[in-house]
């Protein structure tokens, strides 16, 4: 079986068909396990916020004062826990922060603002992009903010894709293989011995059946050749028949 051959280039296109389809699923679902890691990611930054809003607004008393929330937001800002945390005003004037330099690198004022409706904020420090949220901590015209970098889609699902789509690809070029192989060689070999038969004058129907089974439309094509055969046979045995009749008349 030669690249020229039909059932080859079908073959081939179908692979090229199945690896392009196989890796754009890969892709979406990515994107889909990365949307959805992003999407947990943010529900649980945004109740993070909330809650250490309502914690501080507590726990500064009445009346609360800047130094006083401020007092109360340092043992929430040393959470270990890879966020990022600000506490500052609608003016974007920082009383503290978990990193000076994270607090200082963002506009806050507008951070705050386009925060004001629970929205998550993009934003990009140095080489790290964060998503941001905030909320207003009760009455004291404080803002504390929480950032967290932007989630990659976890390795386990990444090497969960991979593996899946390997395996699905393989199985399916496996099978493109297979039918390429009964398409291609045996079809061929088939197609030989049927074309021999009728070199050696077969002219028995049923017999040219059973060998031109499973060669399916490529059999007729042999119909006429078959055909002039058997009745150039047909015509040769009429002759020596005739020839023989001559003899034992005139010997």
């Amino acid at each position: 079986m030669t690249l020229s051959t039909p059932a080859v280039r079908s073959a081939l296109v179908g692979i090229a068909a199945v690896t392009l389809v196989a890796v754009v699923a890969a892709l979406l679902h990515l994107a889909g396990q990365q949307r959805h890691s992003r999407d947990t990611a943010d529900t649980l930054l945004r109740a993070d916020v909330a809650s250490a809003a309502t914690a501080l607004a507590v726990q500064a008393g009445t009346p609360a004062s800047p130094s006083r929330v401020a007092a109360a937001f340092r043992p929430y800002a040393a959470l270990e826990d890879g966020a990022e945390r600000v506490l500052t005003d609608a003016a974007g004037l920082v009383y503290a922060a978990s990193d000076d330099a994270f607090g200082r690198d963002v506009d806050w004022s507008e951070t705050v603002q386009q925060a004001a409706d629970g929205s998550l904020v993009a934003v990009t420090v140095g080489p790290t992009r964060y998503r941001i949220a905030a909320a207003p901590v009760g009455q004291t015209g404080l803002v504390v903010a929480a950032a967290r970098s932007d989630v990659p889609v976890p390795a386990s699902a990444v090497r969960e894709t991979v593996v899946w789509t390997f395996v699905l690809w393989a199985v399916l070029v496996g099978v493109l293989c297979v039918l390429a192989y009964v398409d291609g060689p045996r079809t061929a070999d088939r197609l030989t011995a049927f074309g021999e038969r009728i070199a050696q004058g077969e002219s028995d129907p049923a017999a040219m059946r059973r060998v031109s089974r499973g060669l399916g439309t490529l059999a007729g094509a042999f119909a006429p050749v078959a055909a002039r055969l058997r009745k150039e046979a047909t015509e040769r045995s009429e002759l020596r028949e005739h020839v023989a009749a001559l003899y034992q008349v005139n010997p």
